[in-house]
């Protein structure tokens, strides 16, 4: 062989991936710092707010299902039980609001902690059945317990009875303040955790579980971890749902939810934490984008989903390397080094 072969995509890739990264985030960052600013129908900015709880809810999913490999399909199951246990505890029980809230978050992790260990008895189609099996429980308790949960009609929290921040009143703004710093903190804390040790012990179980437990992994304890990140994060997402709209149904811990749920993951990447978050916005966004069409809005996310995962097969999580793809250089430059490579007599 004469001459060295150079590949330059491999040279551009990293820096555009980095490039991209950094632009969105500080983009993405000053755009929910001014959000508030500039959308003043509180609608569109619940609307807003609800995406955020939806990327919370589905970075926690992600561990389980993505990193961990752990099918779980109730999901809202954890949102609700942390949300009801709040409003619960608040307005029945008069509880000060932040014990209620390290309560209600507790009872969501031994939950998922109980997922954990169920899911080392059951695994694949069992376990999913099972969890989505808890989900519909749960929705037909909360439905017909009409005197704790006020069934159908839900349980209201009046104004008067939401708490202050440092004498500021929690209202919708002082709300997306809060949500937005929860989703920052708990995407970095993902972040971290993804890195650790911890986390690739779960992707070690996700790969392969008996391999894992002969590299002296303990693949119970990952499964246990992996779940109740998973429901703990749901639970900050149905303690916030409480204060974003202060007044809670059944019909918004559904089983239904749970596949929305699986859906924002998949559509963001399974295992891509910043997947998750376009996926819930992606999912959450596009019905308030086709009201107009209402009686057709199901069909045209259906298929714009399918577009989206034909044209991104791993996920909008993985923009960035679909983009170095596009804009590296394809071929191969050769240059002449001055040495010469005489092969080998055998």
């Amino acid at each position: 062989m004469i001459g060295r072969t150079t590949n330059r995509s491999g040279q551009l890739g990293p820096l555009v991936k980095a490039a991209f990264v950094l632009l969105t985030l500080g983009a993405l960052l000053v755009a929910l710092v001014g959000v508030p600013r500039w959308v003043k129908v509180d609608y569109y900015l619940r609307i807003i707010v609800y995406a955020m709880l939806n990327s919370i809810a589905a970075l926690g999913l992600n561990f389980a299902v993505g990193v961990a490999g752990q099918i779980n399909l109730g999901q809202s199951l954890f949102a609700g039980v942390s949300a009801y246990a709040l409003a619960i505890l608040t307005q029945r029980l008069g509880a000060p609001w932040i014990p209620s809230v390290a309560a209600a978050l507790v009872l969501a992790g031994v939950l998922g902690a109980g997922l954990g260990w169920m899911s080392n008895r059951l695994r694949g189609p069992y376990l999913a059945v099972t969890t989505l099996a808890t989900a519909l429980i749960f929705y037909m308790v909360v439905s017909h317990e009409v005197w704790l949960t006020g069934g159908p009609m839900g349980i209201r929290v009046p104004r008067a009875n939401v708490p202050r921040l440092f004498g500021i009143l929690v209202d919708l703004r002082v709300v997306y303040y809060l949500v937005v710093g929860a989703l920052l903190i708990l995407f970095v804390l993902g972040r971290v955790i993804y890195r650790s040790k911890v986390g690739r012990s779960f992707r070690a179980v996700r790969d392969d579980e008996m391999v894992a437990g002969l590299m002296g992994i303990n693949t119970l304890q990952a499964k246990v971890w992996a779940c109740t990140i998973c429901s703990v994060y749901a639970g900050v997402a149905g303690v916030l749902y409480v204060l974003t709209y202060r007044f809670l149904a059944p019909v918004e811990f559904t089983a239904l939810q749970s596949f929305r749920y699986l859906a924002m993951v998949t559509i963001g990447g399974l295992g891509n934490l910043v997947g998750s978050v376009l996926g819930a916005f992606a999912v959450t966004l596009i019905p308030e984008f086709l009201r107009v069409v209402q009686g057709y809005w199901d069909i045209i996310l259906g298929v714009s989903i399918l577009l989206v995962l034909l044209v991104f097969p791993k996920g909008l999580g993985f923009l960035p390397d679909y983009m170095a793809q596009l804009m590296a250089k394809r071929k191969a430059e050769v240059r002449w080094t001055g040495e010469f490579h005489v092969p080998k007599s055998p």
